[in-house]
């Protein structure tokens, strides 16, 4: 019996303290976050602590701050169809299969993924990854990088960096961007009026300028530009002008390089009035130094007197061509290269034993080293500077005796006899001077592109001295920086033999006669289209004041590539700095890791190049 009744008090007992711990009426306490993948904050329904997870919805709230059924869910919640075998809404997945290769084909080659418990993606433990080694040189896999070189950091992200290089990070997983200058957003910028186009308007300098030309008074005026090598024309090339004539009745010389003792290399002719019939305007060249060497192509119309037009003379291959305000004459066919005299060039005037001059206006001349015009065009009517203009002339000086050319390459032109400055121009709008920004403005009274800014051409060394044909060479340039500018361009003077690729590079130092380690590497593939400047394409090397450069091309010995120096060269100043000696590397196969100056100089031998600045 005692033992009956101390049973009952235990079972009353345990029943209290078991009553004691239940509570029917508080809430549960169950998580809401189920395995979370991207926060670690685990927020349980009843929790006041808000920062990291759910935000609250509507003004009705429990005890505990929450309003009821109102929390925004996270992405990283289980969804409620998760498990129905079917991708519902907010689902990546639900109990399937995929083929590894559709998740990532850059990472994955073969395998099978499963859907991850939680439906919002895949378990790839069973999926096979490309192979890949970081630091082989060759991007694999899910490497985003491989190289030790430095990398523009506008090439990685142009819409998010404006300047800079990055290294690529140890694990090929991407670049280091710490140096990289990110793209801010420029408060002067503003819309113009039809709301169309952006317009930078601070601190760049666009201005309208003076509508200029040369007149020429049809008697004795003409302007002079000296001989230089880079006049001596070779391969493809182009020479355009505009051109509004008074008179036609005599020879009407618009551009002729030679003068009384040899026969001209090319010539340029407006329209001229013979006897019975009036002859369209023409363009020629020699191709050697008697007078029955030459090559005339005739253009398509015969402009009147008083009104502006623009001629060309192309010669692409073995075709050549006159244009006549962009339309094409009879093409002549002949593969020569025109004759390499050593005269002057002039401008309205057939220097000759019986000379002749031109009488009007003329506005721009252009020489380039490329054919511009394969087929019908519309001619700029103010010509662009690029890297491959040879002269340009623009005649808007205004005053003075000396007729600027805009390429930078010497060759300026000396007014003589009855030549003035007039303001009259073939462009019909306002004449617009680019600023030296790198986006092109939009004016706002034409709404039309204006901004053809290029940057500054130097050009060193020269192509008088005889090609040197070898295979496996490395040629260049070391330069001094005083300014820090931007590298866009690089241009090598070679004669290749057969089809070859060739690579440009920069290497760069902090001392002068220290060691150089790579910076920058393109390769073009070239073929052999004669001795001709050969271009890197355009680049984006930041050059650093108080640095030194190397600068130039190498080589593999697939092809004999032949190379133009200046063995006497001095010096030469440059947009960003000085050139100080010339390199020279043999057996070059592959690029060096480093260049030691003391054991590849070459002193006073500047090889052949052009570089365009910013």
């Amino acid at each position: 019996m005692a033992t009956a009744k101390r049973m009952t008090w235990c079972l009353i007992v345990v029943t209290f303290f078991i009553l004691l711990g239940c509570d029917s009426g508080a809430k549960k306490i169950a998580p809401k976050d189920i395995d979370a993948s991207t926060d670690g904050d685990e927020l349980l329904i009843g929790e006041d602590d808000l920062s990291s997870d759910d935000a609250v919805d509507g003004t009705s709230k429990d005890d505990h701050g929450l309003k009821d059924d109102t929390m925004v869910s996270d992405t990283d919640v289980v969804p409620e169809t998760c498990g129905n075998s079917q991708v519902d809404e907010g689902e990546v997945c639900d109990g399937n299969l995929i083929e590894c290769i559709d998740i990532d084909d850059n990472i994955y080659s073969a395998g099978k993924a499963t859907c991850l418990d939680t439906c919002l993606g895949w378990d790839t433990v069973t999926c096979d990854e490309i192979p890949h080694t970081c630091g082989n040189g060759i991007v694999e896999g899910p490497e985003v990088c491989d190289t030790q070189l430095l990398t523009n950091c506008v090439e990685i992200d142009p819409a998010q960096y404006s300047a800079g290089k990055a290294y690529c990070l140890d694990d090929c997983s991407g670049y280091d961007t710490v140096t990289c200058e990110e793209i801010t957003e420029d408060s002067d910028v503003v819309t113009d009026d039809d709301n169309t186009a952006e317009i930078d308007i601070v601190p760049d300098s666009d201005t309208v300028g003076s509508c200029g030309s040369a007149r020429f008074d049809g008697s004795s005026g003409y302007i002079e530009v000296a001989h230089a090598a880079l006049l001596n024309l070779t391969g493809n090339w182009t020479i355009e002008a505009w051109v509004n004539q008074d008179t036609n009745d005599a020879l009407s010389p618009i551009l002729r390089k030679g003068g009384a003792t040899a026969s001209p290399a090319y010539y340029i002719y407006g329209t001229y009035f013979q006897f019975l019939y009036t002859e369209a305007p023409r363009a020629g060249y020699y191709y050697a130094a008697d007078t029955s060497s030459a090559v005339e192509a005739t253009g398509p119309a015969t402009p009147a007197n008083g009104e502006w037009y623009h001629i060309a003379l192309v010669k692409n291959g073995s075709t050549v061509t006159t244009f006549i305000d962009g339309v094409a004459g009879s093409a002549i066919t002949d593969a020569n290269n025109a004759y390499a005299n050593s005269e002057n060039l002039y401008f309205g005037s057939r220097q000759s034993t019986t000379p002749g001059y031109f009488d009007g206006l003329i506005d721009e001349i252009r020489i380039s080293s490329v054919a511009r015009y394969t087929a019908s065009f519309t001619p700029q009517e103010r010509f662009a500077n690029d890297a491959n203009t040879v002269g340009l002339w623009h005649f808007e000086e205004t005053s003075g005796t000396i007729a600027d050319n805009a390429a930078g390459s010497g060759l300026n032109g000396t007014l003589t006899g009855g030549v003035t400055w007039e303001d009259a121009c073939a462009a019909e709008g306002p004449i617009v001077v680019p600023d030296d920004d790198v986006m092109p403005d939009v004016d706002v009274d034409v709404d039309v592109d204006v901004d053809t800014a290029t940057g500054v051409i130097d050009t060193i060394g020269s192509d008088l001295e005889p090609y040197v044909g070898d295979v496996s060479r490395m040629r260049g340039n070391y330069y001094s920086c005083d300014t820090d500018s931007t590298l866009t361009e690089i241009e090598m003077y070679l004669d290749p033999a057969a089809a070859t690729t060739v690579y440009f590079v920069v290497y760069e130092s902090t001392t002068l006669d220290g060691t150089y380690y790579p910076l920058e590497s393109v390769s073009r593939s070239v073929s052999a289209a004669g001795a001709e400047f050969y271009t890197s394409g355009p680049l984006t090397v930041s050059l650093q004041a108080g640095t030194y450069y190397f600068i130039g091309a190498w080589w593999g010995s697939s092809a004999a590539v032949g190379y133009a120096a200046d063995t006497s060269a001095t010096s030469y100043d440059t947009a960003f700095g000085a050139w100080d000696t010339g390199m020279t590397l043999e057996s070059v196969t592959s690029a060096p890791a480093s260049i030691d100056y003391d054991s590849t100089y070459y002193a006073n031998n500047a090889y052949y190049q052009r570089l365009t600045t910013e």
